[in-house]
């Protein structure tokens, strides 16, 4: 069963990710759902710092991801991973 999500993106962001993706020979829709796929196989989000990022860098990163999933900014990064952990031993009956 295929099922269709919508999700709202910047324009440019997405313009520029079409762009990317196009290079490779896919579409938007594809790439994604191959990165939800990923997501799941991994049980990762899969969101990793490249090498010359340095810390406060990946802060600020973490935090703009924060803000866009309306997630409390008064969370911490360990108080998010904590209720992730939470959610999977429900969703997994650990």
């Amino acid at each position: 069963m295929i099922d269709t999500i919508q999700i709202e993106i910047d324009e440019e962001l997405k313009e520029k990710a079409s762009k990317l993706f196009e290079t490779l020979g896919l579409d938007l829709e594809t790439a994604l759902s191959m990165y939800i796929k990923r997501v799941v196989y991994e049980d990762d989000i899969l969101i990793h710092t490249s090498k010359g990022e340095n810390s406060d860098q990946f802060k600020n990163s973490v935090q703009r991801l924060i803000k866009s999933m309306n997630i409390p900014s008064d969370m911490t990064l360990d108080e998010i991973n904590d209720e992730i952990e939470e959610c999977r031993r429900e969703l997994y009956n650990l």
